[in-house]
């Protein structure tokens, strides 16, 4: 069972997007960084939509 299976029921707000990185062991070079581009694109889109709902929540609570 996936962790966002067991949040949602709890109320937990979970993004709807998800990145996978196969093979995190060989996935990053020496210095840290990602191989794919690809993967850090969609990481990046992941965090703009952690972002955007962050701030739809703060203004749907200072609205309250």
């Amino acid at each position: 069972m996936h962790l966002r299976q067991v949040f949602r029921p709890l109320g937990v707000i979970v993004i709807p997007s998800q990145v996978t990185v196969s093979h995190a062991h060989e996935a990053f070079t020496e210095d840290g960084a990602l191989r794919d581009p690809e993967i850090w694109e969609e990481i990046q889109e992941a965090c703009n939509e952690l972002i955007a709902i962050t701030h739809a929540l703060k203004r749907s609570l200072n609205q309250s």
